[in-house]
């Protein structure tokens, strides 16, 4: 041990051992550089990486934002191009500019929007995110994609359109009504080509007047209390009659009123007259002709706000009405049936009072599977929701005095209350049994009409108001987009 040691000692003091120290640093030197290469390497990387997972989180949260302005630019178009005709493209492009907010300050997005041949807005958009940290391994930029689809959900509801065809909605309100309508029903129907018959919306049309009418076709049928028609002459009966003429006549001016509309009339009337030849002795055989036009009356009530039909309690046909509309159109998938039968949609003198509780009470038998009317499907159904769209465009001017409707609510408040009353008790009713209504007041301005179209609705969202043509269109899209709502497939 001794002898190693002082060898060791002898060593580190000569000059051949600061040779091998120096040769041994040099080496550490050279063998360390070599080392520091692959390190620093190595760090660059790590720094890269790990700010690499800073730049894609920003890529991520570029590519979140774009998304959500996309999807919002994509139903934007899809909303107007429903309405109208546009450049999907040019309109998709200025929406998604207003709904995209860069927090990287980004302004430049590759974009397009097309539309499909079944109505959907198609639309892809993509932007390269700048990078801090990973330029160190020669990227700049992270791509961010979105895409977003924008269709109409299929609607598979019941629908009863319990629309107002009276005389207060002659001339350009009628043109409205057909032209509201219509659109409901393509908007509705938008997406159902192809589908089954299950699958696809139903539609009635229940126009009311003063009354409803059911149809001639359905006059045997169990739930209806109808008379033959028939004819009877009477007996003979002869009298006097002296012929007259005209020696003076008096212009005047008249006013009455059809359904609250006031009607003007200036004509000469005969005010003096003076026998044009000798009594005539007459006679003739009177004849009574007694006729179902298809309108019916009102039970007793309560039953008159109800939509059970039992024996005895049967529903009334009313004979020689003159003020029948057109009869009602049960639910049906066939659309064209329903825009024909909504283009047929017409006013004359003829249906001419309004009472709005029997289309009410019509709306809603026609969404129930029971009689009088049957096309529905069972109450409770999944997948069917039962809607009624009522609209009307004034005041009730008739009241029932059951079973017919011929007291006068325009001159008297009473009748006016309780046909209002009877129509909300009825829309009450509706609403119960699982309706969801919609009420529209065009064109109205009495406040206890609105009160009452408003109490119809199932919520207050569910009432809607217009002031003109443009107003009802708008209010028959609104509540179709309620029914058949726009959403994002992918």
């Amino acid at each position: 041990m001794s002898e190693t040691f002082n060898s060791t000692a002898e060593a580190r003091s000569s000059p051949a051992g600061g040779a091998s120290l120096r040769q041994s640093l040099q080496i550490w030197r050279e063998e360390a550089g070599a080392i520091m290469v692959p390190f620093a390497l190595f760090a660059t990387i790590l720094v890269a990486v790990s700010g690499g997972v800073v730049d894609v989180a920003v890529a991520i949260n570029e590519r979140t934002r774009l998304q959500n302005a996309l999807d919002a630019a994509t139903l934007a178009v899809a909303v107007r191009a429903r309405r109208e005709e546009i450049d999907v493209d040019e309109y998709g492009n200025l929406m998604l500019s207003q709904a995209w907010s860069s927090r990287m300050g980004l302004t430049d997005a590759h974009t397009d929007f097309t539309k499909d041949e079944e109505g959907k807005i198609l639309a892809e958009a993509h932007i390269e995110v700048p990078t801090t940290f990973l330029p160190l391994i020669g990227i700049d930029e992270l791509p961010a994609y979105a895409e977003s689809v924008a269709q109409r959900a299929r609607s598979t509801a019941e629908i009863a359109l319990v629309v107002d065809n009276t005389w207060s909605m002659s001339g350009t309100k009628i043109v409205a009504l057909r032209d509201a309508a219509s659109r409901l029903v393509e908007i509705v129907f938008e997406g159902s080509d192809g589908v089954s018959e299950d699958e696809k919306p139903k539609i009635a049309v229940v126009p009311f007047s003063q009354y409803v009418n059911v149809g001639l076709a359905n006059r045997s049928a169990s739930w209806l209390s109808v008379a033959d028609d028939s004819s009877k002459v009477g007996d003979e009966v002869c009298n006097w009659h002296q012929p007259t003429r005209c020696v003076r006549t008096e212009r005047r001016t008249t006013t009455t009123f059809i359904d609250g509309v006031p009607q003007t009339r200036t004509s000469d009337v005969c005010v003096e007259t003076t026998p044009n030849g000798p009594k005539q002795w007459r006679c003739n055989r009177p004849t009574t002709n007694s006729r179902w036009s298809g309108c019916v009356g009102s039970r007793n009530n309560p039953f008159d706000t109800r939509s059970d039909i039992v024996p005895g309690r049967l529903i009334p046909g009313l004979m020689n009405v003159t003020s029948c509309p057109r009869a009602i159109t049960p639910l049906t998938s066939d659309k064209d049936a329903v825009l024909r039968e909504i283009g047929l949609l017409n006013v004359t003198i003829a249906n001419s009072e309004t009472y709005t509780q029997p289309g009410v009470l019509w709306g809603w038998y026609s969404l129930t599977k029971e009689a009088p009317l049957e096309e529905a499907v069972a109450k409770g159904t999944q997948g069917i929701r039962k809607v009624m769209v009522f609209m009307t465009d004034g005041t009730n001017t008739r009241s029932p005095n059951y079973p017919a409707h011929t007291r006068d609510a325009r001159t008297s408040a009473t009748n006016r209350r309780t046909a209002n009353t009877l129509t909300v008790d009825t829309c009450s009713n509706a609403k119960a049994d699982g309706i969801d209504i919609f009420s529209v007041a065009f064109e109205v301005s009495d406040v206890d009409t609105i009160d009452m179209i408003k109490n119809c609705a199932s919520d207050p969202s569910k009432f809607l108001t217009a002031d003109n043509s443009e107003d009802l269109l708008r209010a028959f899209e609104q509540i179709a987009d309620q029914i058949s709502q726009l959403h994002l497939s992918q």
